[in-house]
């Protein structure tokens, strides 16, 4: 079967895309912001993470912004690998990060052993796939985390009705290929059918799309003034995450999922 081009198993085409970007796609205190919610969500759902050996896939925010992960998540195990569909993304990250383990390969078809690592964090990933692909990349996130190992995944939030708005305009006007939003019912069966067990779900990043756009349009203009007033609406927002409402306002939803024993 031919894979369609524009998703996220056609590293031709994300290379071409990676090629097209010219600066940060956030800025700076919106990507700072960002990286913080990211990692608090990793701090409060695997406390412990060092001697343990960690993947994270996509490696977009490694290569392009401030918002990157994989430092700090190597930081505080002591082993942290990256993956990456785009051979140029990839290399574009490993410039920024020389000293960490970035590879390009295809999350449904992982270079890795099984059982090689203790936790893997997804972040915005499977939503670039097309469900067929999806299916197999849990799969293979199944074999290559260890018999209790955990995954903590975020995918596009189909409860949030801004944000499939977002989506499908930026399938219609191509910035970027997406496949799909996701509801929380979906992605917990879609994890649980791979050999894993959910444990919590939330919502994350709760600054609507249009925000960074009106941000980085008039930050030329009013220079550090705008900081101020930035950080105090960044940090209203983030209250969000702790609001019944916080599936209808966040960007991504977020699983916590356990390896099940004996899988695969």
């Amino acid at each position: 079967m031919t894979t369609p081009v524009g998703t996220n198993s056609d590293s031709a085409y994300w290379s071409r895309r990676g090629r097209m970007i010219r600066r940060a796609v956030f800025h700076p205190r919106i990507a700072a912001h960002k990286k913080d919610v990211h990692l608090r969500l990793c701090r409060s759902w695997a406390p412990v993470l060092e001697g343990r050996r960690i993947l994270k896939t996509d490696l977009f925010e490694e290569a392009f912004g401030e918002d990157a992960l994989l430092d700090e998540l190597d930081r505080r195990s002591g082993c942290a690998v990256g993956i990456e569909i785009s051979p140029w993304t990839a290399a574009r990250a490993k410039g920024r990060f020389l000293a960490l383990p970035i590879l390009s390969g295809n999350v449904a078809r992982l270079p890795f052993r099984s059982a090689a690592f203790d936790l893997i964090f997804s972040n915005s990933t499977l939503d670039h796939l097309q469900p067929t692909e999806v299916e197999k990349a849990l799969v293979e996130f199944a074999r290559v985390l260890k018999p209790g190992g955990l995954l903590i995944l975020t995918l596009d939030n189909k409860h949030n009705p801004l944000h499939v708005f977002s989506h499908w305009a930026r399938r219609l006007f191509g910035w970027f290929y997406t496949d799909r939003c996701y509801t929380v019912e979906e992605a917990r069966e879609a994890v649980g059918r791979a050999g894993f067990r959910v444990t919590e779900a939330t919502a994350v990043f709760h600054v609507p799309f249009p925000l960074n756009f009106m941000v980085k349009k008039a930050s030329p203009l009013l220079g550090p003034r705008l900081d101020p007033c930035l950080d105090r609406l960044l940090l209203a927002l983030d209250r969000g995450e702790r609001r019944p409402t916080r599936f209808l306002t966040g960007r991504h939803i977020a699983l916590r999922a356990v390896r099940k024993e004996g899988r695969p």
